[in-house]
């Protein structure tokens, strides 16, 4: 297949490849946060449908975890003691409860840090809590260079047209890196015409770039 650039705006004849800025996976962890969340995510998704089918209460829940990064657990296992953790402290009719670790719960799960449940209609979500992981200037480099490696073929393609590069950052915390205030100094060599960075905390920012590919005829 043809490797072509994420998306194109033919009346400008700019091509623009896309990207995600994720946080790196921290020192001596098992899980970068991305993974965490999956599975965090995972275990709330199998507990709803455990719970309606042996309860079948209406239920709207959250959930906030430890974030284990060097411990691995059976979602399975996780899933089940949640449902049965929620079916215990079950509140009456219409009520909420937010249970924390270390509390009076009833048969309270390890791993978990917060547990909200409300006695009506509604979804069960994991919540997402850690700290902020600021993006670094190595980082941020070599995702433009990683990237670069097609401007070459992408101007063979499009001969004439701009090719620009988009970088994105998510709103989860652990999906999520921050900016730091120092961004709008730094500056990178690439093959692209343009840079951006689309964060969620920031809005677009053009990042300082040096084309340095050639056009090919």
């Amino acid at each position: 297949m043809a490797d072509n650039p994420d998306g194109r705006i033919p009346s400008a004849r700019i091509a623009i490849e896309v990207s995600e800025l994720l946080p790196e996976e921290p020192e001596g962890a098992m899980f970068s946060g991305p993974q965490l969340s999956e599975f965090q995510s995972e275990v709330v998704l199998k507990a709803a449908g455990l719970f309606s089918d042996a309860q079948g209460r209406p239920s709207d829940v959250l959930v906030f975890f430890n974030n284990d990064w060097d411990r691995k657990r059976d979602p399975e296992e996780m899933a089940l003691a949640l449902a049965d953790f929620v079916a215990n402290n079950y509140p009456e009719q219409s009520k909420t409860v937010c249970l924390q670790k270390g509390g009076r719960a009833a048969g309270w799960v390890d791993g978990l840090s917060v547990v909200r449940i409300t006695a009506e209609g509604g979804k069960w979500q994991a919540g997402g809590s850690g700290d902020g992981v600021t993006l670094t200037y190595e980082q941020l480099a070599s995702r433009i260079a990683a990237k670069s490696e097609r401007t070459e073929e992408y101007r063979r393609r499009l001969p004439g047209w701009e090719i620009w590069l988009l970088l994105a950052t998510r709103v989860p915390v652990l999906w999520s890196v921050s900016l730091p205030l120092e961004i709008t100094s730094w500056h990178f060599t690439c093959g692209f015409d343009r840079v951006l960075l689309s964060s969620w905390e920031d809005g677009v920012l053009q990042l300082n770039c040096t084309n340095d590919s050639a056009e090919v005829d």
